[in-house]
């Protein structure tokens, strides 16, 4: 186990991104719905042991690609249907990933710089209760 850790802690922004743009698989149409735990535990894993710094970059990076990869239809909407130039619609699809992003990485700093360095506490308190407060941050924004 402790060999696996420390792959995911040399590899974690290698892992972060397919991960994250496997969760957006979670959702319609694909429905593949084991993804919605499996692809944040794999976030959550990488995590372990990282400085509040990496776990806030791999947070992001696991958001922007869940975004990147969820929200391509924005594009759509925006460049061609709504005929708004492709910078316009560049520039708004990348703001969203980059607010979107800034959520994970807060929670990935915040456990990493305040949250115990492992044990039951951590990973089933305060990992989901993040997550979840997480989720309903993204919800209202």
């Amino acid at each position: 186990m402790q060999a696996f850790l420390e792959l995911l802690a040399r590899r974690g922004p290698w892992l972060a991104v397919p991960a994250g743009a496997a969760l957006a698989l979670a959702f319609a149409p694909a429905g593949l719905t084991p993804l919605a735990v499996l692809c944040p535990a794999l976030l959550f894993l990488t995590w372990q042991g990282a400085t509040p710094r990496r776990a806030a970059w791999l947070g992001f990076l696991f958001t922007a690609a869940t975004f990147l990869a969820g929200t391509y239809w924005l594009y759509n909407s925006i460049h061609l249907v709504g005929g708004a130039p492709l910078w316009i619609a560049l520039f708004l699809m990348l703001g969203l990933v980059a607010i979107m992003g800034s959520y994970t990485a807060a929670l990935g700093y915040a456990v990493a710089r305040w949250g115990p360095p492992r044990g039951v506490l951590r990973w089933l308190v305060l990992l989901p209760s993040g997550w979840c407060w997480w989720s309903g941050s993204e919800a209202g924004s």
